[in-house]
């Protein structure tokens, strides 16, 4: 693995770990076992690294938004998607949790984490028009875009509850009930067959 990735890597868990204002570059090369300036030919300081995530983070969201059509064919594969989801949002936690550490004095972070938002609302937003196309629900189109809405904010706050547990078990479990939460939310505008 080139060192690019392995910076990369570790800089993610050591950011959901600690979190960004608590990992320094420094560290970064210590635990890596490399010079700061093999560090710096790739990032010029560890905002540039929490960008190359948050873009990394994106891209992920926007291949979750065009694969969502093609796995969810029914009311019954939704549940699993959104596990995916979650998974994804427990991947990249930092971002969600230390979101005014990283975009606060930081332009180019925070029109990473603009365009980031944007992804996770059309995301979102595609999931229930799907599920209308499904003719899966029964839901006015502007309460549509509330549910999207409120089931996003409800993702992002259950994901932030990650960090109060350190074992692999309970994350399972806690990314388990988000995913009941969401499904709970969708519950009152469910056809019934």
């Amino acid at each position: 693995m080139r060192n690019r990735e392995r910076v990369l890597n570790l800089s993610l868990a050591l950011f959901n770990q600690q979190g960004i204002a608590h990992v320094s570059t420094l560290q970064i090369t210590t635990e890596l076992e490399i010079s700061p300036g093999n560090l710096y030919y790739h990032f010029r300081n560890k905002e540039d690294i929490a960008k190359a995530l948050v873009q990394e983070f994106d891209q992920a969201v926007s291949r979750m938004r065009s694969e969502f059509s093609h796995q969810v064919n029914t009311l019954d594969d939704y549940p699993a998607f959104l596990l995916s989801l979650m998974t994804l949002l427990a991947q990249y936690r930092f971002v969600l949790r230390d979101l005014e550490t990283l975009v606060l004095g930081e332009p180019d972070l925070k029109r990473c984490f603009g365009h980031l938002y944007n992804s996770l609302k059309a995301l979102n937003q595609a999931m229930f028009d799907h599920l209308n196309h499904l003719d899966a629900l029964s839901i006015e189109k502007e309460d549509q875009r509330f549910l999207a809405d409120n089931s996003l904010m409800i993702a992002i706050g259950w994901i932030n509850q990650l960090s109060m547990v350190n074992n692999t078990d309970e994350h399972t479990l806690i990314l388990r009930q988000g995913v009941s939460r969401l499904v709970a939310l969708v519950q009152p505008y469910l056809k019934l067959t």
